[in-house]
């Protein structure tokens, strides 16, 4: 956790990291920071206590927040915490009206962001109908712990399965970014857990012979999935992307 006096000039240049993201915080104001994704989002953020609790507040995001309005921002919220209130609980009421169930914030990152973002959104969305939904269907997104990820991780590599259990991680990694930025939810950590499943990677090709046999069968099979083999036999083409031509 890096701590400096946060000025205008530090903020603009503050580095995107290579992964994750990075912390800053305001020597001037105790628990006042900048938050920078690796994507390049920089979010205001303020850790304060109050009823004995540690609480974390996303303050809004910069440029849209200068740094002046945010220090001001921040140091409302620690005089409500001073007085007994939690600022936090206030912000999660305001946002009564958006998405909180982990299903619905799914569909919409599905048609928002991965329709737009991912040619291969389907699979996503399969991994997330298969392997998510069934263990969280109902609950809230801000409940969700590195526990619950870790059971639902653990389960998936007990199947014996753990290119499917680094693939959802990688979604729900995804997922949860994308939910922060929009305050949806403050997974702090959560994105942070490493792959469960070692991937090796695989040099198998087919013979011509076997090739031959595909072709042939593909033949008998027809439009339009025949067709779908063949393509992807003659170009190498990825299979999503195939399937999806025009």
């Amino acid at each position: 956790m890096a701590t400096t006096k946060l000025t205008d000039l530090k903020v603009k240049k503050a580095a995107i990291p290579a992964s994750g993201r990075t912390e800053y915080y305001d020597a001037a104001l105790l628990g006042f920071g900048l938050r920078v994704s690796e994507r390049g989002t920089k979010s205001w953020i303020l850790f304060y206590r109050t009823n004995g609790r540690n609480r974390r507040l996303t303050l809004g995001r910069y440029p849209a927040i200068g740094l002046a309005d945010a220090r001001e921002l921040a140091r409302d919220a620690l005089h409500s915490a001073a007085k007994g209130l939690d600022p936090g609980a206030e912000k999660v009421d305001a946002r009564s009206n958006r998405p909180q169930l982990l299903h619905d914030v799914i569909n919409e990152f599905i048609e928002s962001y991965a329709k737009i973002h991912n040619r291969s959104w389907r699979e996503t969305q399969r991994v997330f109908e298969r392997e998510v939904l069934p263990r969280w269907t109902g609950r809230p997104i801000r409940s969700l712990t590195r526990s619950d990820i870790h059971d639902l991780l653990d389960g998936i590599m007990a199947r014996g399965r753990p290119y499917m259990a680094n693939r959802v991680l990688a979604a729900v990694r995804k997922l949860l970014n994308w939910a922060e930025e929009r305050d949806y939810c403050d997974n702090a950590g959560i994105t942070r857990i490493k792959a469960p499943g070692r991937e090796v990677t695989r040099d198998r090709v087919l013979t011509d012979e076997e090739l031959a046999r595909i072709w042939r069968s593909a033949e008998q099979i027809g439009y339009p999935f025949g067709r779908i083999v063949q393509i992807l036999i003659l170009t190498g083409q990825r299979r999503e992307e195939v399937a999806q031509m025009k």
